[in-house]
């Protein structure tokens, strides 16, 4: 049986349901009603629903309708569970404690939660908050839905509770308990997009921003209207950019700002199933990076709280010298190397700690131009040291599906232009375009190993001399979430073809072929000159302005 889809709801198959979907409408079953509209559907329901041999249901199609909320219903849930919750009390403290352990290692936390008056503090008022049933609905509700979401809303409710305890902020207790529930909206968010790895579309992500009104709601329904602002707010940006009003600095409060800033840092430093962990030191490099979007005096502030200073920031020591980070350790960044000032003398800081930082004084901040330009002048100097360090800084500062766009085009067209005008000798271009292509070859695999190979593309090399061309071609494809099957021998693809392998697109590149295939109705040729004008095309855009897919049916054949 097939899904019938509506713009509101669609008619699922029994076996296709899952735990979280809601019913649009009521299940009528002879003559009775079984199951209301508004129901959630757990595996026991769906079990019973198969027991009766009911073959489909109308759910909520994406589970993004405006939320209703039953505040008798709600109530009667979280009371019913009292006993139970009571029960597990222990077992959510437990979970709490080894989950703040994760969470607070020195690579993240730094110098924060090491002494037992901070610790106790955060786990009592967490546990005071568990003793309030509703609260503990919600909370393991959440932890159902997205374990990932959970993680990180415990993750922000620690560090700014601290954050804002030695910020000076009153009424902590009152207040940290809009930190704990301030993603609580992503309840009512379509968990595939919580979970996409891929790039969000802008309808997507217009309903990804609705988690931040729908989080508002939930909180006013549960009774704490004074913090709601927290879970509506904490998208905002000072220079107002964010949503979902736009407010500037002078309409939000500092704590609000607290919760902006750890939100970002704790985001990026997590690991999603969109992206990987970014260490601590280049987390707040981004923020840097993206300072106009923050509070200053607070991003400074809470880089000393944490202790974890990023390459280039001016610091002074704890004797009284200025010295300049050199180099972080991600995996102990409370202990960089510094080059002092007084005498250019380059030392790392001691594990005895008889030596540390007191303060950053300033930040350089390197601007994705700069990092490039450093990149460049190292390839074609031959200083591969250098290269691979500014290639690592500038693969951290992009996303995954920037990294051809970015970085490797940009590049190449430089490595074209140098090439043409003869400024090189050729021993050394030809040096640095093997080292460029080995960088590319390592970020093809990483893709390769990444793609779920959803949507494959075929493409055939018929003639086609410059290995670069095609290897930034098929980056280009991975970018844009199609998975490159690559075979340089078109007699292959009629093996392939009486295989029925399936594939989205047949991409011939170089000679057109002498063979007709049908191993895919969808159809392009491109000769190098053509690919050349392609690439071209790409070089630092965005693929979400730019499609990737209108600029190929240029090439489109049939």
């Amino acid at each position: 049986m097939k899904i019938i889809k509506h713009e509101n709801f669609e008619y699922c198959p029994i076996k296709d349901l899952r735990k979280g979907q809601i019913l649009y409408k009521d299940l009528i079953v002879e003559n009775k009603v079984l199951l209301k509209k508004g129901a959630i559907l757990t595996n026991r329901i769906i079990s019973k629903l198969e027991n009766r041999n009911i073959q489909s249901v109308c759910i909520e199609k994406q589970r993004i309708q405006p939320i209703i909320f039953d505040a008798e219903a709600t109530y009667t849930n979280a009371i019913s569970s009292e006993k139970k919750l009571t029960n597990r009390l222990k077992v959510i403290q437990e979970e709490f404690d080894i989950l703040l352990g994760y969470l607070s290692c020195e690579t993240r936390y730094g110098k924060v939660l090491k002494n037992i008056e901070d610790i106790s503090y955060v786990n009592n008022l967490f546990l005071n908050y568990m003793k309030n049933p509703i609260f503990s609905y919600y909370l393991l509700k959440l932890k159902d839905f997205d374990e990932d979401t959970y993680r990180h809303m415990i993750d922000v409710f620690t560090l700014c509770t601290l954050f804002s305890k030695k910020e000076g902020i009153s009424n902590i207790d009152d207040i940290a308990v809009g930190f704990l529930f301030h993603d609580i909206g992503k309840l009512y968010t379509p968990i595939e997009l919580i979970r996409k790895k891929g790039k969000l579309t802008k309808k997507e992500f217009l309903i990804v921003q609705e988690h931040t009104v729908k989080g508002e709601k939930i909180l006013k329904q549960i009774g704490l209207e004074k913090v709601a602002y927290l879970a509506k707010s904490h998208h905002e940006r000072v220079d107002g950019s964010g949503y979902p009003e736009g407010l500037r600095r002078e309409g939000q409060p500092k704590v609000l700002q607290i919760l902006q800033l750890i939100n970002m840092y704790s985001t990026i430093t997590l690991r999603r199933p969109y992206k990987d962990i970014v260490a601590a030191a280049h987390a707040i490099d981004i923020l840097y990076n993206d300072l106009h979007l923050y509070n200053r005096e607070l991003l400074n502030s809470f880089i000393d709280f944490i202790g974890i200073y990023p390459e280039n920031a001016v610091v002074l020591l704890s004797n009284g010298s200025q010295a300049i980070v050199e180099k972080v350790n991600s995996d102990y960044p409370l202990l960089p190397k510094v080059k002092l000032f007084k005498n250019n003398r380059k030392m790392m800081l001691p594990i005895d700690l008889s030596l540390t930082i007191q303060k950053i004084l300033s930040y350089h901040v390197n601007t994705p131009k700069d990092l490039l330009s450093k990149f460049s002048d190292f390839l074609f100097s031959g200083d591969y040291f250098q290269m691979e360090n500014y290639h690592s800084k500038l693969k951290k500062y992009y996303q995954k599906f920037e990294w051809f766009t970015h970085i490797y085009l940009p590049i190449f067209q430089v490595f074209l232009i140098l090439k043409s005008q003869n400024t090189f000798p050729e021993i050394k271009m030809h040096q640095s375009g093997d080292k460029l292509l080995k960088l590319v070859d390592e970020s093809l695999l990483e893709f390769r190993l990444s793609s779920n190979k959803t949507n494959k593309a075929l493409l055939i090399i018929n003639g086609l001399k410059s290995p670069a061309l095609y290897k930034l071609f098929e980056g280009l494809l991975h970018s844009d979430d199609i998975y490159s099957y690559i075979i340089s021998n078109p007699g292959r693809a009629l093996e392939l073809e009486k295989k029925n392998d399936s594939y989205s697109y047949l991409i011939v590149i170089g000679d057109p072929l002498e063979i007709n295939l049908s191993i895919c109705t969808t159809k392009y040729h491109l000769t190098e000159l053509h690919l050349e004008s392609f690439l071209n095309r790409f070089g630092c855009t965005n693929l979400q302005q730019v499609k990737l897919k209108k600029e190929l049916d240029k090439y489109k054949q049939g």
